[in-house]
């Protein structure tokens, strides 16, 4: 512990949007905040950048921020009221939302959040890793040799997490977690060059087994991507994704621009803390696996850190068993109920001739428009009895 540069209540590892919101949350109750941010804003991320109306109402509650002071801050790149489902190029179903999708830009969108936080008072620094952890006595290290005390380590550092390695035998297990991890490939198209005229995302099946691609519409280009899980496309990942690329017709010459990525897919962790650290967002693998949405349970997650942080700052024992708490109600609940929804629609998919239509039989079962509920979340108490019922 020699070296300590500053101390703080709280230091705060990554400045994505669970950073950001553990950052505003610990800033606007007073403590004093620390966010250590590896690289330099604005920088850019791989991701869709597609937000749920329950991610519009979470960022609005947490950060205390409008839907108009969003649109006001030209945050949203594109909005949608519709869908299409595609099984490879044959289209299955398409429907309407009740609430839209809309789109960011994660350069842009990431930034925003921190600098509501920075409005609260968190300090922000960028350009240096951490690269070690002291969880008994929240110290951290930096690539550059600085080193920060504080009563609290929240760390949001990524799905590559660091700090996660920080944690027992019994709360992490890297093979399980491998077992369960996910890649997205990504690259940007310009309009004039792809699919000029699409007004609404859509989503391909059949492409990936235990996986889907995706076109979402920006205002001046088309993201197309793919994730899947690794061990259902060992060795063939970037091949599928390619030949998806060349169905749609996608110049060859930006293939060359296809960059991937690691995402969660069922490997969350039910106790993500350990002494004075305590885990978030992709950190914490707090993403569903049916269509990998991770913004929602990144600040869902972080504002939970920040709430444990703030209501037991001397005791770490007891912050630990609030934040336990609070993940085990809010977060873990829609991540099993979706993740028993992808491995149905999976198995279902994947057996020959019968894909096309296991997949429009189960996104569209009773009318219940599967996407629409994933949109808007589904009741509390419908996941709690879901967790009730099937362990």
């Amino acid at each position: 512990m020699s070296g300590i540069m500053d101390s703080y209540d709280v230091v705060v590892v990554g400045a994505g949007p669970a950073g950001a919101a553990a950052a505003f949350v610990c800033a606007e109750q007073g403590l004093r905040t620390l966010v250590l941010e590896k690289s330099t804003f604005p920088r850019d991320k791989l991701c869709g950048g597609f937000l749920t109306d329950k991610a519009i109402r979470l960022i609005s509650s947490t950060f205390q921020v409008s839907l108009q002071d969003m649109q006001g801050a030209g945050l949203f790149e594109y909005e949608a009221h519709r869908y299409g489902l595609y099984f490879k190029g044959a289209r299955i179903a398409e429907d309407l939302f009740d609430h839209p999708f809309r789109f960011v830009r994660r350069t842009t969108f990431d930034a925003y959040l921190l600098e509501v936080a920075r409005s609260a008072g968190a300090d922000i620094s960028f350009g240096d890793a951490v690269v070690e952890c002291e969880p008994e006595h929240g110290v951290v290290h930096t690539e550059g040799g600085k080193s920060y005390q504080a009563s609290y380590v929240v760390a949001c550092d990524g799905v590559n997490s660091r700090l996660r390695k920080q944690l027992p035998d019994d709360r992490f297990d890297p093979e399980a977690w491998r077992d369960r991890l996910a890649t997205g490939f990504e690259v940007s198209v310009p309009r004039s060059e792809c699919m000029p005229d699409l007004d609404h995302p859509r989503i391909f099946f059949g492409y990936l087994r235990n996986g889907y691609c995706w076109a979402f519409p920006r205002s001046d280009e088309i993201v197309l991507g793919a994730g899947g899980l690794n061990r259902a496309n060992m060795g063939t990942f970037r091949e599928r994704f390619l030949d998806y690329l060349a169905e749609l017709e996608v110049p060859a010459c930006c293939f060359s621009e296809v960059k991937g990525h690691p995402i969660p897919c069922g490997n969350y962790l039910t106790q993500p803390v350990w002494r004075r650290l305590l885990l978030a967002g992709d950190a914490a693998g707090f993403a569903d696996s049916l269509l990998g949405e991770g913004i929602y349970y990144a600040i869902l997650s972080g504002a939970h850190a920040a709430q444990a942080v703030k209501n037991g700052p001397q005791d770490p024992e007891a912050v630990a068993t609030e934040y336990i708490k609070q993940i085990n109600a809010d977060v873990v609940p829609p991540l099993k109920y979706w993740d028993a929804k992808a491995r149905m629609l999976y198995r279902g998919m994947n057996v020959p001739v019968l894909g096309p239509w296991a997949v429009k039989t189960i996104v569209t079962w009773k009318k219940k428009k599967l996407f629409s509920r994933i949109s808007d979340g589904l009741p509390k108490e419908q996941l709690q009895a879901y967790v009730d019922d099937n362990g």
